[in-house]
């Protein structure tokens, strides 16, 4: 068993410096394989985007020559047919508009916040100064006192929006 080992380590020392160049050659085969198949990529998307140029150059003559076709037919048009057709394109344009969708991307409209304690650390003041505190529900307001208001939904008022609240004092 001993004569086994001693012989296989015999020939991996004298093979090595091969076995370490078939490997390197296998890997550079297998990079340059990873990089012609993305040049090979590339080049097909560029032919569909010069495919796609010619088609939209296309279709941009076409529209340019609808448009000119409808700019002269507007010239020789009467004052009332372009005012029928303005009426009609505007009240078009206003159902669409009553119709349309609220997008996924748009931001709600800005609340208008009441300067609190809470804003008044985001705007610098330190926590302790009530100066700029003017009656949050939490604090003891610009007097000072030892009384703290508390906030109870009120039942009876309308409501203004989910956190409508009517605040009162409470020892």
């Amino acid at each position: 068993m001993r004569q086994l080992l001693t012989a296989t380590l015999r020939f991996l020392l004298r093979h090595a410096l091969q076995f370490a160049l078939f490997i390197v050659i296998l890997l550079a085969g297998r990079m340059l394989l990873a990089e012609w198949r993305a040049y090979s990529a590339g080049s097909e998307a560029v032919a569909a985007l010069r495919l796609a140029a010619n088609g939209a150059d296309h279709h941009g003559a076409g529209l340019a020559a609808a448009a000119t076709a409808r700019v002269n037919a507007l010239q020789t048009a009467s004052q009332a047919a372009i005012a029928a057709r303005l009426a009609q394109v505007q009240a078009q344009l206003t159902a669409l508009r009553a119709r349309q969708q609220p997008s996924l991307f748009t931001l709600p409209p800005a609340r208008h916040e009441h300067p609190g304690p809470a804003r008044a650390r985001r705007s610098g003041a330190p926590r302790g100064d009530r100066s700029t505190d003017t009656g949050s529900p939490l604090s003891d307001g610009p007097a000072g006192g030892d009384q703290w208001r508390r906030c109870t939904p009120d039942a009876g008022a309308p409501a203004r929006g989910p956190r409508a609240r009517v605040c009162g004092t409470a020892k």
